[in-house]
């Protein structure tokens, strides 16, 4: 449902292209700094009005599963809340994407 919700929401163009930007980077340099077996990759951020979605990639389930926690409890420049989604994988060692929401995120 959040997901949905996220999607539905409309843009506003200046907030989304700031927290977007920001999200980037931060996120970029948590991923850069992991060890590179473990290291997953950025495959997008979506912000709207107050939610973001960044989706990440791991090599497989349980790095994603051990790598996850780092992206909820960093402290990034767009204040927010995080909610990580983690689907039951289909095959365990197949890379694992990973959708990270930032919601209710502080406006200034």
């Amino acid at each position: 449902m959040k997901l949905d919700a996220h999607a539905q929401d409309k843009v506003d163009g200046e907030w989304a292209r700031a927290s977007t930007s920001s999200l980037w980077t931060g996120i970029g340099s948590l991923l850069e700094s992991a060890p590179a077996p473990k290291r997953g990759h950025l495959l997008g951020v979506d912000c709207r009005t107050n939610t973001c979605l960044a989706t990440l990639e791991f090599p497989d389930y349980g790095t994603a599963r051990e790598q996850f926690p780092r992206f909820v409890e960093h402290a990034y420049d767009v204040p927010c809340g995080r909610t990580v989604m983690l689907d039951d994988p289909t095959d365990p060692s197949a890379p694992f994407k990973v959708k990270v929401l930032f919601e209710g995120c502080v406006r200034d």
